[in-house]
């Protein structure tokens, strides 16, 4: 971590001589269930995301017996806990006393490191210990690759300072998620309504209840009587998926996209892998992808849908298939609406065997049952769903222009390069310090 815009005045040294305890854990057995089901939150590794700061709970519990009788350790309230093993890195801090498992470790920092300053480091240092990580199926990083890391940090006054800066864009960033998890709540419900109901042509939502006669029984249910219900084989052209192997990526090159790209409401080209012209060229003779195509998720993260709504020229991964509509017959952005909504993974969870749908073939896809209203009806429900996706894309544009700040920031605070006193008047997010 030592750079030149780090002040001499700071404290250098390794992390663990900033570190006057470290306390794994372990896991009560699982076939004793007198351990299981009590009142001690039991973290693992399943307990944090990137966006965990605080452990308020677990998805575990275990009883006193079961901490008594295992490697387990409660650890108090205000510690930072960090991830070595698998999601290496992500860090957290206590906010109630808290068992832990061995992935886990639990850090005691001296009285020259604040605690918060401390999880802030350790988010800081994360790309730097998953570079460290070894391990060919579950990665990790050993307690003592950990403590040798060199850290800089200033005074334990400058550090409060810094790490309320942070708590402070941390807390708008978690407000501004909850606000885009809320207006997707009510864009479901709206869905839902759209979906079983429809629009007449005055733009209203028919009533079942008022007018019984306006609606029929369908394979999906009650649907009005003028929509239809068809296989998605006969509303698109093709149904095909990406490349079965992985081309060499290279630096300037055609996007070639992955689930992971298309998990946002605008993909951002800059960090999507990019393959080599000559690849791009082979891999479009059977997948050849236009604008108003459909992009659908099919492996990993099931039903994830994208409508291709730009013109730059790029392939696709196995994980994805392109699906053509026939214009003719269904809007592709009302046709992507039904891919994600639950009348369409229902028909998922239905067909499969399993309690979690890991991947779908082609044909169960090609056999979705999809309800058809005419073209204009189709043209009504995009255009009542584009109010809450324009106020979902904002959001979401300014939760991203957070995380940049949030990282440009924390990066100038914990080199030195920018110091409190610069901060303070100029954060446009208000710090009561």
């Amino acid at each position: 971590m030592h750079n030149k815009t780090i002040p001499h005045s700071w404290i250098h040294c390794s992390l663990g001589d900033a570190i006057k305890r470290v306390v794994g854990g372990g896991t009560p057995s699982r076939s004793v269930p007198a351990y299981w089901d009590g009142s001690i939150p039991w973290a693992s590794v399943k307990d944090f995301s990137d966006d965990t700061k605080r452990l308020y709970d677990t998805e575990e519990h275990i009883s006193s017996i079961g901490l008594a009788n295992s490697a387990a350790n409660l650890i108090e309230a205000g510690t930072p806990i960090v991830c070595t093993r698998m999601a290496v890195g992500r860090s957290a801090l206590a906010v109630r006393p808290i068992a832990i498992n061995q992935d886990l470790k639990a850090l005691y920092p001296q009285d020259n490191l604040n605690d918060k300053y401390l999880l802030i480091l350790l988010e800081f240092l994360r790309p730097q210990l998953e570079s460290l990580s070894t391990g060919t199926t579950v990665k990790g990083i050993n307690i003592d690759q950990l403590l040798k890391i060199p850290v800089s940090f200033p005074s334990v006054p400058e550090q409060r300072f810094i790490a309320e800066i942070l708590d402070t864009l941390d807390e708008t960033i978690a407000h501004t998620t909850s606000i885009i998890a809320k207006l997707k709540q009510i864009k479901a419900g709206l869905l839902h309504d759209l979906l079983t109901r429809g629009l007449d042509e005055n733009g209203e939502l028919r009533d079942a209840i008022a007018h019984p006669e306006q609606f029929k029984d369908s394979p999906l249910g009650r649907i009005s009587k003028d929509w239809d219900v068809k296989v998605l084989n006969s509303l698109a052209s093709k149904i095909i998926d990406g490349t079965h192997f992985t081309p060499t990526y290279v630096e300037d090159g055609i996007p070639f996209l992955r689930v992971t790209d298309i998990q946002t409401s605008q993909i951002n080209f800059e960090r999507v892998k990019r393959i080599t012209v000559r690849e791009h060229i082979f891999l479009t003779k059977r997948c050849n992808p236009e604008f108003g195509d459909i992009l659908y998720s099919k492996n990993g993260t099931i039903g994830i849908t994208k409508v291709i709504d730009w013109h730059e020229e790029f392939s696709i991964f196995v994980s994805l298939c392109l699906i053509k509509p026939i214009k003719s017959l269904i809007n592709p952005w009302y046709l992507a609406e039904i891919l994600q909504a639950p009348i369409v993974t229902e028909q998922i969870r239905i067909r499969s065997k399993q309690m979690t749908v890991i991947n779908l073939h082609l044909e169960e896809i090609r056999d979705f049952l999809i309800p058809v209203p005419s073209l204009d009806e189709q043209k009504r429900i995009i255009k009542a769903l584009s109010i809450h996706d324009n106020r979902i894309r904002e959001e979401e544009a300014y939760l991203e222009k957070l995380k940049l700040q949030k990282k440009g920031l924390m990066h100038d605070l914990l080199t030195g390069k920018v110091r409190v006193n610069q901060v303070k008047n100029n954060l446009a997010i208000p710090v009561t310090a």
